[in-house]
């Protein structure tokens, strides 16, 4: 068979799956098992397929079919300029959330800094921002022992050096600022913030990712308030937290800010422009 009709094949049987997957799927499935850029993939349509290739694409692909996340097929995703190993222990990575690293980055070169990553699931935040800014210090902070082991692969495969990782649950576990050397310039967070009766939320999400990582009580308003707690007893003055949330949050998100904190804040949209992010400057 030749590469242009394994394609279109792949793309067809999709509609039989009880799943919504997107046919660009297939695409990556193809780049990754061939070795080739989807452009490449463009230019090569009648590139002949040998029959192992062919017997590998098919047994991602009857994975695929029944709902299992491309990026855990392949224990990959490409994420602010790099490659994360990921499982099922750990939230894939989202391309929204790279608005979080950029504005992140952004704040981190102000001067040399001490990061906190709330949350840090895979790792994707708090390393890119270690990776992208060597003179910050960086701690990822994950409750679950999956996840933890996750991160801890992919800070050992990206040999970053400045970033630790810290078993510890937000809002549970006791985190002071000593643990490092006083209080943080700039903190993270990507909380869970969907509500546990939420029922829009897609199939495959549901069924393949980590509840502990989306959903949250109190229409999943209760991490967004305790991690907020959390982040303004660690925060020096002037120090900047910047938080996700889900879209339509954002006045109640404000209000549990405000209870009992003095701030400076910012909405920063995502790119559907719905606002997705805050950030907020501690006063003196």
């Amino acid at each position: 068979m030749i590469l242009s009709d394994i394609s279109t094949e792949l793309k067809a049987r999709l509609k039989t799956s009880n799943y919504f997957i997107p046919e660009r799927e297939v695409d990556d499935l193809l780049s990754h098992v061939l070795e080739m850029s989807w452009s490449d993939l463009y230019l090569n349509k009648k590139r002949k397929i040998k029959d192992q290739e062919f017997e590998i694409i098919q047994n991602y692909f009857e994975k695929l079919l029944l709902g299992q996340p491309l990026a855990h097929l392949l224990e990959k995703k490409y994420f602010f300029k790099n490659d994360f190993y990921v499982n099922s222990s750990a939230l894939i990575p989202r391309p929204e959330t790279e608005i979080l690293v950029e504005k992140a980055v952004e704040i981190s070169f102000q001067k040399p800094m001490k990061v906190l990553d709330f949350g840090a699931g895979s790792g994707c935040i708090g390393l890119s921002i270690a990776l992208e800014n060597p003179n910050c210090q960086v701690w990822l902070i994950e409750a679950d022992e999956g996840a933890l082991k996750v991160c801890e692969k992919n800070k050992k495969q990206m040999k970053v050096k400045n970033a630790e990782i810290l078993k510890a649950e937000i809002g549970v576990d006791p985190i002071r600022s000593s643990d490092f050397g006083g209080l943080v310039d700039l903190i993270v967070a990507n909380p869970p913030y969907i509500s546990e009766t939420d029922d829009r939320v897609e199939s495959r999400v549901f069924d393949f990712e980590p509840h502990r990582a989306l959903f949250c009580s109190q229409q999943g308003l209760a991490c967004i308030e305790s991690w907020l707690e959390v982040a303004f007893s660690l925060i020096q003055p002037h120090g900047i937290i910047l938080l996700e949330f889900g879209s339509g949050q954002s006045e109640q998100v404000l209000s549990k800010a405000q209870q009992g904190h003095s701030f400076e804040h910012e909405w920063i949209y995502d790119y559907s422009g719905q606002c997705r992010f805050i950030k907020i400057q501690k006063k003196s």
